[in-house]
Formats: C-alpha cells, sequence, structure tokens
C-alpha cells in the first residue's frame, strides 16, 4: 500500500469520518467550511492530506500565530489502525521538519479524556502546557514544541 501526500482538496474528504474523539471538532470543522474556509485552506500549503490506496487517512494543517509560531490541527479517520499510525507519524514528523523554514515553534490543543493523543504529542516531541481551554464542552490542553 502506497501513502501518498496530497495538497488539500475537499474531494479528499467526501467519504471521511473522524475518530470518535474527534467527531465535535469535525462538526465544528465542517461548519467553518460552509463559511468558505475551502479556499483558505486549499491555498499554499497550510493544509495537506495523507492517503493510503485512494483512501484519506489524515488531514494535517497549520495556521500561523504570532511570535513565528503556528497553531496545528489533525483529524484521523476512524478507520486509522496500526499501519496507517506509523504513516502518518513519519507523515507528521516529515511536516514538522518542513514547518523549521518557516516557524520556530508550534501549539496544538490535545483533549484532556484522551490518552492516546497525549502519547502520540509526547512520541513527536511535543510537551504539555500549563494552557487550557474549554472546546465544545471538552476540557483541553495545550502541547507545544520547538520546531
Amino acid at each position: 500500500m502506497a501513502a501518498e501526500v496530497f495538497k488539500f482538496k475537499p474531494s479528499h474528504i467526501e467519504d471521511f469520518v473522524p475518530q470518535e474523539m474527534q467527531s465535535d471538532e469535525w462538526l465544528s470543522f465542517q461548519e467553518l467550511r460552509k463559511c468558505g474556509i475551502d479556499d483558505y485552506l486549499e491555498d499554499g500549503l497550510s493544509t495537506t492530506t495523507l492517503q493510503l490506496g485512494g483512501k484519506t487517512y489524515c488531514i494535517f494543517g497549520w495556521i500561523p500565530l504570532p511570535d513565528d509560531g503556528a497553531n496545528g490541527w489533525l483529524f484521523f479517520s476512524n478507520t486509522t489502525g496500526g499501519t496507517e499510525m506509523l504513516y502518518a507519524t513519519a507523515y507528521v514528523k516529515a511536516t514538522l521538519e518542513m514547518l523549521k523554514s518557516m516557524f520556530d515553534w508550534i501549539q496544538t490543543p490535545v483533549r484532556d479524556d484522551f490518552p492516546q493523543a497525549k502519547r502520540w504529542m509526547r512520541l513527536l516531541g511535543f510537551c504539555k502546557t500549563e494552557h487550557k481551554e474549554e472546546i465544545n464542552n471538552a476540557m483541553y490542553t495545550y502541547w507545544a514544541r520547538r520546531l
């Protein structure tokens, strides 16, 4: 199975179903898409899609922040398993390497009740910060790393 990374296109997610722990965030993302965010996502390199065998397993994007930083976001498919996670981890690591030329640091919110996501953040070299926020009735802690 060959992994391919593409610049985001709305057609990449026509049949995409996010993992359960991201279903609320996915609904919020769909609301943003109704407001025209797809045009922003398709401009530049800010959002990419990982596909294996023509199926989307991961969508990763970032938004520039002040002080040479970025806010990263990511959605996994509900069918992402071990093999797909290996590809997704390599994909995100490679993207973080590329982002070094654009930003000094990156952060992302992670649900406090999602231990798998926290383990993955540590694997990617992120550290938990003190910054917490309630989003969609769930508590999140921001994780950050220097690039």
